[in-house]
């Protein structure tokens, strides 16, 4: 189970990594593509940036809260799925702007993907230390369906 969740960050993180790269690399484009303005590209540019500053860490966010939904733990799962778009995002949108003005509404979605990162990080460390610790109690009860298991 470790292993398939390892394989499903690391492809979600590269997955949103390419993602970034195409918006850092193309921004200018991608805003042209609605409007020419070049007051609008200028501003655009600079908020796409800093708004999705924090894309490559989303994979992991978003893959480990459905770890718990897999696991049987919903609660868990359903904090941490709302933590980035309700928990922290629109507080930080409501408290961010009044310290940096616009650029704290740019900055409130990089804030919310890494404090919801940071959380979710914090209840799976926690989980698959508690995995760690059943498997090594299940090791010394039944090794040999520990060792047929791995």
């Amino acid at each position: 189970m470790k292993k398939t969740l390892q394989l499903a960050v690391l492809a979600a993180t590269i997955w949103v990594t390419l993602g970034f790269a195409a918006t850092q690399l193309f921004t200018h484009s991608l805003i042209e593509l609605f409007n020419k303005s070049e007051e609008l590209l200028a501003m655009g540019q600079h908020a796409m940036r800093t708004f999705l500053m924090m894309l490559p860490i989303v994979g992991f966010q978003i893959v480990s809260a459905n770890y718990f939904l897999a696991v049987g733990k919903p609660k868990q799962a359903m904090l941490l799925a709302l933590s980035r778009q309700v928990l922290f995002l629109i507080p930080f949108i409501i408290i961010l702007p009044r310290f940096f003005g616009l650029n704290g509404i740019w900055a409130a979605g990089p804030s919310a993907d890494l404090a919801s990162s940071l959380l979710t990080a914090t209840w799976l460390l926690i989980e698959v230390r508690q995995l760690n610790t059943k498997h090594a109690q299940a090791a010394v009860l039944e090794p040999k369906l520990v060792q047929q298991n791995e």
